[in-house]
């Protein structure tokens, strides 16, 4: 890539402020940056962040343009990125004849186009869209320059796959398609065309090219954001289509690379909006060279008439805008090229690797950390779900690198446990995503037996619930207070969400028969922070309950509920309030031959369990003899 580059400085703060979940603005009033505002819209930021805008002394120098003289960096304290676009508006000299144009610079220090939102001529301001902090300046352009623009050619550098679409996008995937296009030539010196073409197989049967997944799987990581976009992309329409002109010429003159185009109001309904690759122009004729994933390998001309000051329609579609990609952050495209190189590990499917344990492994601690790494195949996984025993889920997040760690509570014996894999598809929303462990992964508990196993696990990441167990003495199991006299203990506090959190009463503990043991799950925070203070994140709890672990006749029991209260200061185990729920009462009683469980609901609300067991029931479990 031989686009221009910015020669970075150093920086020099200008503003500050601390943005909330509920916005703000902030603003300068003089020096090198005076009349730029930056703002936060509500929802752009989850918690308290301190932000700052600072003037960078680098330079740069356009191969078409002048450059504004203004490097605005974006910077903060956490945040990196935002939920909804943030949008930046600067003065610009509204008396020269010019085209502005915002770029996002990256830190190599090359260019790429932003989303611009609004060019204001009567007050001479220019609005753009951004989604991350980083580094930005403008270009103000003017028409000029005759091609050869890029080295960017279809059937060498763009996707041999047609945009059909797939399961997860049945509209098609165009803008994934585009966008790796671009990414690919920008950092690989092969041409993408003739490459990862091989079948892939899917466990739901058939199979799928490799060209194909990676469509699916980048198209998918641009589509999350499209809907909180597309303010700023059809705020173009209000435009003049020569300014939209001018700004893709700079564009490809200026990064060198294509830049993609958003296609819409066609005269059929069909693929009524679409995205493009715009790789060269030709002043002299209005002419854009397209490269158009409906129509691979082929060279399309889009064109734009100098005489009305307008764009022709291009293959049936008359709206032609620019997409700002600078504007967007995304799945590493690197780390979709890394799959790809490794053919996707022979599958497009997720492929769901174990690192801490073997099969069947025989371990003595109740709670083990299972840790992996997934490899994704057509969606990225962000979630991964473990079910123990076919009962008890226990979630955890996945990282941008695939790795997981997620703690599971085993039951006395043999363990069987099921990987379920979740992503989520273009318009944002969870979907599974298949995965290759199809066999349950298994791990043998040797330990003494629980005679109440209490297991909390909770719907929500980044939150905090707690698990109480309070004896027949009073006496507590909490957070600050782990371990019972009698020998009761909570195993850990899980504080950055989904759980789990165990309680444990021993066979070799002092139990209590024909006495209340009360479970109680506490909503401590759902660690969101602003001004206002942003509504309370519900919570969906699940207390897992197992009785008389390894006899021949264990019991198993599950309650669930929602959350919608939290409160830092109301914790005593005895506390009451909406950020409470009293879930159940074990009552384990004496064995005795031949009794059966009963179940009692208290007037006062909680439900009591009694669980009469005979002897017969304390028996050890028999184990089944290997095969042969």
């Amino acid at each position: 890539m031989n686009g221009v580059k910015v020669t970075i400085g150093t920086n020099t703060i200008q503003a500050k402020r601390l943005i909330g979940s509920a916005g703000g603005t902030i603003s300068v009033t003089s020096g090198p940056l005076a009349g730029v505002k930056v703002v936060f819209p509500p929802g752009a930021v989850d918690q308290d962040t301190a932000f700052t805008l600072s003037y960078n002394s680098g330079t740069l120098v356009p191969k078409s343009g002048t450059a504004s003289g203004r490097l605005l960096d974006i910077h903060s304290s956490g945040a990196t990125t935002f939920n909804e676009p943030v949008s930046v508006t600067v003065p610009y000299d509204k008396t020269a004849n010019v085209v502005p144009v915002p770029y996002h610079v990256d830190s190599s220090g090359y260019l790429e186009p932003c989303q611009v939102k609004r060019i204001n001529r009567t007050a001479g301001t220019i609005t753009y869209d951004i989604f991350h902090t980083s580094l930005f300046t403008e270009i103000w352009a003017a028409l000029t320059g005759e091609g050869g623009a890029t080295t960017y050619r279809p059937a060498t550098n763009g996707f041999q796959i047609v945009n059909t679409g797939s399961s997860y996008n049945p509209g098609g995937e165009c803008f994934g398609i585009s966008a790796f296009a671009q990414w690919y030539f920008s950092n690989k010196a092969d041409g993408l065309y003739p490459k990862y073409m091989e079948d892939i197989p899917l466990q739901s049967g058939g199979t799928r090219k490799g060209q194909s997944i990676i469509a699916t799987r980048a198209h998918t990581s641009l589509g999350q954001q499209w809907n909180s976009y597309i303010p700023a992309v059809t705020a173009q329409y209000n435009l003049t289509q020569e300014d939209i002109y001018v700004s893709i010429i700079n564009a490809i003159k200026n990064v060198k690379l294509p830049v993609m185009l958003y296609l819409k109001d066609k005269e059929t309904a069909e693929h009524a909006r679409h995205a493009v690759l715009a790789y060269d122009y030709y002043a002299s004729s209005g002419a854009i060279s397209i490269n158009d994933p409906n129509y691979p390998g082929q060279v399309l001309t889009a064109r734009y008439d100098g005489t009305t000051k307008k764009f022709l329609p291009y293959n049936g579609y008359k709206g032609i805008y620019l997409i700002g990609l600078g504007s967007f952050f995304t799945e590493s495209f690197d780390s979709i090229y890394k799959d790809a190189e490794s053919g996707f590990d022979g599958s497009g499917d997720a492929q769901v690797t174990i690192t801490s344990h073997t099969f069947d492994q025989e371990v003595n601690q109740r709670t083990v950390t299972i840790v992996g790494k997934i490899e994704s195949g057509q969606v990225l996984v962000t979630k991964i779900k473990l079910t123990l025993n076919g009962t008890t889920p226990f979630e955890a997040a996945v990282d941008a690198q695939g790795n997981f760690s997620v703690p599971v509570s085993l039951n006395y014996g043999e363990n069987t446990i099921a990987f379920t894999t979740y992503g989520k598809n273009a318009k944002g929303f969870t979907v599974e995503t298949p995965n290759n462990q199809l066999t349950p992964f298994k791990l043998k508990l040797i330990l003494n037996k629980a005679v109440i196993l209490v297991t909390l696990t909770w719907n929500t990441n980044n939150t905090d619930l707690d698990l109480y167990v309070i004896d027949p003495t009073g006496d507590a199991s909490w957070y600050q207070h782990k371990t019972t006299a009698d020998g009761g203990q909570l195993d850990y506090d899980d504080t950055s969400g989904y759980g789990p959190e165990h309680w444990t009463l021993l066979d070799t503990n002092v139990v209590r028969w024909g006495q209340a043991y009360r479970v109680r799950v506490h909503y401590y925070s759902d660690h969101q922070s602003g001004t206002p203070e942003p509504p309370t994140i519900p919570s969906g709890y699940t207390i897992n309950v197992l009785l008389y672990e390894g006899t021949a006749n264990p019991v198993t029991l599950n309650y669930s509920g929602v959350l919608s209260s939290e409160s830092t200061s109301n914790i005593s185990p005895t506390a009451t309030g909406p950020d409470w729920a009293n879930v159940v009462d074990i009552i384990p009683v004496q064995p005795t031959s031949g009794a059966q469980p009963q179940f009692i609901r208290d007037p006062s609300g909680p439900v009591k369990l009694l669980v009469p067991i005979s002897e017969e029931m304390l028996a050890p479990k028999q184990e089944s003899p290997p095969r042969q």
